[in-house]
């Protein structure tokens, strides 16, 4: 009788411990997944002397970036369902040849650097916007990551209203910084991996 109940209460257990396995995310997977620029959620697009690097991050991304935890899908998708009221991305601005820091390269002078990290910190969310079906969406959401280190890039976040989600947007630089050059580049939401 004690054999059978040792069996029975080894079995439960090892269920317990597959099934509550099962309900944990592999993080590094999903966030590779988005990451990876052949899923179409991240695009690089060089023009001219620079590169665009646009990466959209669905909320359950940032979610398990935010968190250093282990945790479960329905927590992730509960905390992800806060801040699912707006879209949002990662962008970064730099010299295609990776050598030259951006600011130092567009302007030339203490006072014109000045300027243009100001343009960055302010103006720039004025001509960046998401087109989605024709709709043109502004930049609701901006934060310029000053680079305080050895970086030559520049990076954004950015989140723009949620209401207007389609499987595809264009995301729409129209600034006169870059040679006044219309810069687009198709997000393509189609492949964002399950939790």
């Amino acid at each position: 009788m004690m054999r059978i109940f040792i069996g029975t209460l080894g079995s439960v257990l090892m269920i317990l411990v597959f099934s509550s396995c099962d309900r944990q995310l592999d993080r590094q997977k999903y966030i590779s997944k988005i990451m990876c620029y052949e899923s179409g959620l991240h695009r690089k697009a060089i023009v001219g002397d620079f590169y665009f690097d646009i990466l959209y991050t669905p909320a359950a991304y940032m979610v398990l970036k935010r968190e250093d935890r282990q945790l479960t899908r329905d927590q992730v998708v509960q905390m992800a369902g806060e801040i699912e009221g707006l879209q949002y991305y990662q962008f970064e601005i730099g010299m295609k040849d990776g050598d030259s820091d951006i600011v130092s390269r567009l302007a030339d002078g203490k006072k014109e650097k000045e300027q243009l990290l100001h343009y960055f910190s302010f103006g720039l969310q004025d001509d960046i916007y998401l087109e989605v079906a024709r709709k043109r969406l502004p930049c609701k959401l901006f934060h310029f990551e000053r680079s305080f280190d050895l970086k030559n890039s520049r990076r954004f976040l950015l989140g723009f209203d949620a209401d207007s989600i389609s499987d595809q947007c264009k995301f729409v630089i129209d600034s006169p910084v870059f040679n006044d050059r219309l810069i687009e580049v198709v997000i393509d939401k189609r492949n964002i991996p399950e939790l």
